[in-house]
């Protein structure tokens, strides 16, 4: 009976319980460091996007648009928009991005030859 003990091959608990310690360090050290990365990958898609916008605000006052605000829907808020400013932008970009930072979506306003970018607000 002794050589069938002798012979049969397997981890005992503390080696299973070292195991498990290791891999839930391993974890615990990298869910802080996943959601730094995370957090800086929706920092620069947002910069990304900020610098698209401008640079169809910039297209659009080279070809001789005026002032003007876009935003998504912005034609169903006559008093904020000059007329037909919500049409002016699919020329330039083939969608409107998303805000990855989730501060509501992007406004573009044109004043006299000045481009601004906003993250705009919740609704």
């Amino acid at each position: 009976m002794k050589k069938f003990w002798k012979n049969q091959a397997g981890f005992s608990l503390p080696e299973l319980l070292c195991c498990v310690v290791i891999i839930a360090l391993l974890v615990a050290l990298s869910i802080p460091i996943y959601s730094t990365v995370r957090n800086q990958a929706k920092e620069t898609a947002f910069d990304a996007q900020v610098r698209e916008l401008r640079t169809a605000a910039e297209l659009h006052l080279a070809t001789g648009g005026g002032n003007a605000i876009w935003a998504p829907g912005a034609g169903a808020q006559a008093g904020d928009v000059v007329a037909g400013a919500h049409e002016a932008w699919y020329r330039w970009l083939p969608e409107w991005p998303e805000n990855p930072l989730e501060t509501g979506d992007f406004v573009v306003e044109i004043q006299d030859g000045k481009i601004f970018v906003s993250p705009g607000r919740e609704e």
